[in-house]
């Protein structure tokens, strides 16, 4: 495959049709699950054509509400060109989420959870969202399994319960 082809793959501007997509029949929007996206998972969905790829299209179908944070959409740009996404197409990738993505900021010190700051911050920022789920590969986060009433689950255990909500 040629390497244009590849970037077009994963370029998320305009995510495939899902089975399911939108929200479940009979909920409104404002019953949907807010869910935080950590740096983790809006990167693979970037470097891969896998799980999280599926849930940052399903985040820009709406199928549930989607929040990030300034920090985490820095920690995105920095890392965008190891998959070939720097300069203009980084900035291109970033307002894009920002189109679908509510971006919340929990300022000041957060308190000490985790043994990662960096991690203390996305929790704060989480708590602060007051989402439902915060959704992440990082093991010092799902070891914690619940933060503040939110639950912390793999992409995968996301996308499982997303797209079975839809197909009902």
């Amino acid at each position: 495959m040629a390497s244009g082809q590849s970037r077009n793959r994963f370029a998320i501007l305009a995510p495939p049709r899902l089975a399911g997509q939108g929200r479940a029949p009979g909920r409104s929007p404002a019953t949907r699950s807010r869910v935080f996206l950590d740096t983790n998972v809006l990167f693979s969905a970037f470097a891969t054509l896998g799980v999280c790829h599926r849930l940052l299209a399903h985040a820009a179908l709406r199928t549930f509400q989607s929040v990030v944070s300034p920090q985490v959409l820095d920690e995105l740009k920095e890392h965008l060109p190891k998959v070939g996404h720097a300069g203009p197409e980084a900035d291109a990738r970033i307002a894009n989420i920002r189109r679908f993505c509510e971006v919340v900021d929990a300022e000041g010190d957060p308190p000490r959870v985790c043994r990662d700051p960096d991690d203390d911050a996305i929790l704060a920022a989480a708590v602060k969202a007051r989402v439902d789920i915060l959704v992440t590969g990082d093991k010092d986060l799902l070891v914690l399994g619940t933060h503040e009433g939110i639950e912390i689950v793999t992409p995968a255990e996301l996308l499982i319960r997303t797209e079975q909500v839809g197909t009902r």
